[in-house]
């Protein structure tokens, strides 16, 4: 299934489900550049059944399924937020969404805003190694394989992750830090890194909420999801290294 469909399926299955007039007690926004683990945190908090169902549900592309979904050729914003939110908050009150900044910015693009205000609680996801991260954003950028359990759009080529495309994927993250830190780092309650996170989703999430206020004591929480990685890139990252001469510098993550 590739991203397009597997959106759709998504969509389908949200607009199948019962109108129950819910209005959340909190709103909850992860807010991250790209290739930052946000899918896989997001996909721990759903599973403990008590933190909503973090997708990244204002990305364009997300929109654009539900258009195609329901046969809606325009889609009010405001509607589509109480769509989302009465399918998809968790029955203790709080809804959550996975976003990244430059959705935001291509939300605006569009004439539609999305103000950070809506939200109670902000989370801030980043990575430490950005040299890793623009590698993995190219691939993704190419093949549009976004997770492991996606089909690619098409096959891997070694022009997709040279060094220019990793270096303009490292733009991208680049501008969407620098706006976040200008328009969002002063709304955001706590960060989180990937480089520890992924290691223990579990306890970021635990941490999560326990700060929502949410007992933690009995959750069990184990991701689906996996982390994205094949030894067989390597080569093609020592490249992107080797362009910036930095091949002797920190390679994890």
């Amino acid at each position: 299934m590739n991203t397009d469909e597997h959106l759709e399926h998504m969509m389908a299955e949200l607009c199948r489900r019962p109108d129950r007039g819910v209005t959340p007690r909190l709103r909850i926004a992860v807010l991250s550049t790209p290739r930052c683990g946000s899918s896989l945190f997001c996909d721990a908090m759903t599973q403990t059944g008590k933190l909503g169902e973090p997708l990244e549900y204002f990305n364009p592309r997300y929109i654009a399924a539900f258009s195609r979904v329901t046969g809606r050729t325009r889609v009010n914003l405001a509607e589509y937020k109480s769509f989302i939110e009465n399918a998809t908050t968790s029955p203790n009150g709080i809804f959550a969404v996975n976003i990244h900044v430059g959705q935001i910015e291509a939300l605006e693009q569009r004439g539609l805003r999305l103000p950070m205000q809506y939200f109670d609680h902000v989370i801030y996801l980043w990575r430490q190694n950005r040299l890793r991260q623009a590698y993995s954003l190219a691939k993704a950028n190419a093949t549009d394989q976004w997770s492991a359990d996606l089909e690619q759009a098409r096959e891997l080529t070694v022009d997709d992750v040279s060094p220019t495309a990793c270096v303009m994927a490292l733009y991208q993250i680049a501008h969407q830090v620098d706006v976040f830190e200008q328009r969002f780092r002063s709304l955001t309650a706590k960060s989180y890194v990937y480089e520890t996170f992924a290691q223990d989703p579990a306890g970021a999430v635990a941490d999560v909420a326990g700060d929502l206020g949410v007992d933690a004591a009995n959750l069990d929480v184990r991701p689906r999801m996996q982390r994205q990685s094949a030894p067989a890139e390597e080569p093609a990252y020592r490249s992107f290294l080797r362009f910036l001469g930095v091949e002797s510098g920190n390679n994890a993550g």
